[in-house]
């Protein structure tokens, strides 16, 4: 995930912190607390994270139908149940590891192409 956001921010501007939704935001809350660690970024969980899909697409509805002005509106209407604050001293295992997991993918990106070609 940590690759994918710096692949976004080079790209568009993001936020200063993460939602953690779905299924995966139900596991125990040191799950949040560690990816806010990896990715140095606050992470924030919302009440019934496996229903934001649903929750989305009602507020998206209540925009069309001019119940709610803007998309920018949304955010305020749901409010993070916990937020999760990265541990500085953390980082440098993190970076560490994240510096060893984009050389080992770049060492083997040619290897999982020859494995992945249908003959």
């Amino acid at each position: 995930m940590r690759w994918f956001l710096e692949t976004i921010k080079k790209k568009i501007k993001t936020g200063d912190k993460v939602r953690f939704v779905g299924g995966g935001a139900l596991s125990p809350p040191v799950t949040a607390g560690i990816l806010a660690d990896v990715l140095q970024i606050p992470v924030e969980t919302v009440p019934e994270p496996q229903n934001v899909g649903a929750v989305g697409a009602a507020l998206a509805v209540a925009v069309g139908l001019g119940r709610i002005a803007d998309l920018k509106d949304v955010e305020a209407l749901i409010k993070p149940d916990r937020v999760f604050v990265p541990n500085p001293d953390a980082r440098a295992v993190h970076d560490k590891n994240y510096a060893a997991f984009t050389r080992l993918y770049a060492a083997n990106k040619k290897i999982f192409h020859h494995l992945n070609q249908i003959h």
